[in-house]
């Protein structure tokens, strides 16, 4: 509902179906879980790319669990852009 009225505020209606998930913040800004951090370790090591964990992981965390939820149809496409450097762990 608050997307749908920002759009309408923004352009006269409802431009097509999407939402803001916020339940994949772990804590907040610059904060991590336990699940988190398992996440994003298994996810490295996978896939030999270094996660960083303020938003990559996060983003990429949520991305999984919805998908895990069947948020997404079998078959469908799911982007997610990256627009920043992958800053690792120290």
């Amino acid at each position: 509902a608050e997307v749908a009225a920002h759009q309408r505020a923004a352009f006269g209606g409802q431009r097509g179906r999407w939402s803001v998930e916020d339940g994949f913040h772990h804590g907040g800004y610059a904060r991590s879980s336990p699940e988190l951090e398992r996440f994003a370790t298994a996810f490295e090591q996978r896939h030999g790319l270094p996660v960083e964990r303020a938003y990559v992981a996060k983003l990429l965390h949520g991305l999984a669990a919805l998908a895990a939820d069947g948020r997404f149809r079998r078959g469908t496409a799911v982007a997610a852009v990256v627009t920043g450097p992958p800053f690792p762990r120290a």
